[in-house]
């Protein structure tokens, strides 16, 4: 490049140099250089002769000596920043995917709450015709699609077309565990619904403040006592309290939160068998247990079937085989307000009936000995079912009850009340853990002393005889442990519980007998039950909760003045609805 540049400057000099020469002389204008060449045989236009005049690249010269560092030159300025460049046009769309597989149906769902039983879970107590009766017909029979408390504590149902029905005041669900703060009320006091105690003697005071005349203490409660609570101030350390509809103010450090279900006692499983087409009752008798003041209980079925309240509690005549649920509510209303003191949830289980060909043992007390229970199952199930029995009913039915005989008798003793144990083998003493003391208690040669093969299940119902205690509950594991062993885990292994006595109509209370505690010894002894042997389906052992179906009228032993004779034994129609509950057991376990 070097080179066209010094040709090109020195053709511009010889153009200028001939052309000031011929101007020189005055004359006509003198002709280019390319024009000469072409006098003298050049052939081309002007540019092909222009690059003709190029010479060849020379030699590359020697490298010259590096020169001395030149100075630093000054920072340029910062460039301005440059535009964004425009959005790229959207990609094509991909093509689309290949379908999925079809996937699996899903299971429908269960009913959604009706608005009583929506009014029921935010705290209302009563029956649903109580309820309904509240509003008009054309409330009642429009959908509700959801509810929610507003903050006056009102049940706010939802309809389907948008509009709101106030369905009264119903106060709040509190959990039985502590304070459930529901946010500030307008004085900046935290919102509790709860029932505290006093610690020591109280004033209850009509201002949050300590005057020295006295003149706002509305109250004096005595140590011990309980009250409502609906506000807590914590850096002021007052309380607000409910004390005969009058708010009043109370020193929270005197306050103590007062847990309700520790006076509550309550009999509900975890799981309850029902059979379909049969009506089931769930007394409250047999469920609950020294109640508060005032308490009341409540409950609601979701599922499947004809549900009513009773006098005595609530019927539920499953339709359809399923799993569904009952909530049993133990509630109070004081001063005006509603809480929960107890509530649980329970599964129902509905079978449907089959037959069956089973064989079985029932062993137990007096209460088998009567034989109502054995003559009922053989009558449910007829030839098909085939009872093992060194002893027999008075219909001959065979069975394995004693009565008078404990879970120790059936454990230790080679006889008992004139009566042979046939489960007692000398030769095989067993240590039962818990309690470590030794049993004779042995099924395999209870079945080889007398022919038997394995039976499908046996029944066991003791308890009552070693006066509800816990060494009792371990030596029916060891009964099980024995009869499991024996069988290779093949029998199925039903334990009744015990049902409660009613609180009054007794003869006996006149001699002596303190029935208050004796229910309070039964329902400690369900929780004693529950602890060791429920949840244990998957090993075949199941507690049958047979107490829900007994009641506090007709299925006791009474004399010709009505007065109950007995804490312990039911009438015929007792035992036969605790049947009822032993066969849908039954349905459950053998059934398709």
């Amino acid at each position: 490049m070097k080179k066209l540049f010094e040709i090109a400057a020195l053709l511009l000099v010889a153009s200028c140099a001939l052309t000031a020469c011929s101007v020189a002389q005055d004359g006509k204008n003198g002709k280019s250089a390319y024009e000469i060449a072409v006098e003298h045989g050049f052939v081309g236009d002007e540019q092909a002769w222009l690059d003709s005049l190029r010479g060849q690249d020379g030699a590359d010269g020697a490298v010259g000596s590096q020169g001395a560092p030149g100075k630093d030159g000054t920072d340029g300025k910062d460039g301005v920043n440059g535009q964004d460049g425009a959005d790229g046009a959207p990609g094509a769309d991909g093509a689309p995917g290949a379908p999925g597989a079809p996937g699996q149906d899903g299971k429908d769902g269960l009913d959604g709450k009706s608005a009583y039983e929506i009014a029921v879970q935010y705290g209302y107590q009563g029956t649903e015709q109580e309820w309904a009766a509240q509003f008009s017909d054309k409330i009642v029979q429009d959908r509700i699609v959801s509810a929610f408390i507003d903050d006056n504590y009102h049940l706010i149902l939802v309809k389907a077309d948008g509009s709101h029905v106030d369905a009264g005041y119903v106060g709040t669900v509190v959990t039985p565990g502590g304070s459930t703060v529901l946010g500030k009320d307008a004085d900046g006091y935290l919102i509790v619904d709860e029932w505290v105690s006093t610690t020591g003697n109280l004033n209850l005071r009509s201002t949050p403040e300590v005057k020295s005349d006295w003149s706002n203490v509305v109250t004096t409660l005595k140590a011990g006592e309980s009250i409502a609570r609906v506000g807590i101030d914590e850096q002021s350390g007052w309380s607000k309290v409910l004390w005969q509809g009058q708010v009043c103010y109370a020193s929270t450090k005197y306050l103590n939160v007062q847990t309700q279900t520790e006076s509550i006692k309550a009999n509900v499983a975890d799981r309850y068998v029902l059979t379909v087409g049969e009506q089931a009752r769930f007394y409250s008798s047999q469920l609950t247990c020294t109640l508060p003041v005032g308490a009341q209980v409540s409950y609601s079925f979701s599922g499947s079937g004809e549900c009513v309240m009773t006098d005595e509690g609530f019927a539920i005549t499953p339709s359809v085989a399923g799993t569904y649920t009952l909530t049993v509510t133990v509630g109070q209303t004081i001063d005006g307000k509603y809480s929960i003191a107890y509530q649980k949830t329970a599964q129902i289980v509905a079978v449907d009936k089959q037959e069956l060909t089973l064989s079985g043992v029932v062993i137990g007390d007096s209460r088998i000995g009567d034989g109502t229970i054995v003559n009922t199952l053989k009558q449910t199930f007829g030839d098909s079912l085939s009872l093992l029995g060194t002893r027999q009913s008075g219909q001959g039915v065979p069975h394995e009850g004693r009565g008078a005989w404990s879970t120790t008798n059936y454990l230790t003793s080679a006889s008992a009340f004139g009566v042979e144990n046939a489960f007692y083998n000398p030769e095989n003493a067993q240590i039962e853990p818990h309690t470590g003391k030794t049993h004779y208690f042995d099924f395999a040669y209870y079945l080889a002393q007398n022919g038997y093969q394995a039976p499908d299940f046996a029944v066991i119902c003791l308890g009552a005889n070693d006066v509800y205690s816990e060494e009792s509950v371990y030596f029916v594991e060891a009964m099980i442990a024995s009869i499991k062993a024996a069988t290779d885990g093949k029998t199925r292994v039903l334990v009744l519980t015990e049902y409660v006595s009613p609180e009054s109509g007794y003869e006996l209370s006149t001699k002596g007998t303190n029935i208050a505690q004796k229910r309070a010894n039964q329902f400690a002894y369900f929780d004693l039950q529950t602890a060791v042997l429920a949840g244990r389906e998957d090993e075949g052992v199941y507690l049958v909760n047979n107490y829900a179906a007994v009641n506090d009228t007709e299925h006791w032993q009474r004399n010709a003045d009505g007065y109950i004779i007995d804490a312990v034994h039911l009438s015929a129609k007792g035992y036969v609805a605790e049947t009822r509950v032993i066969e849908a057991y039954l349905y459950e376990v053998f059934g398709e």
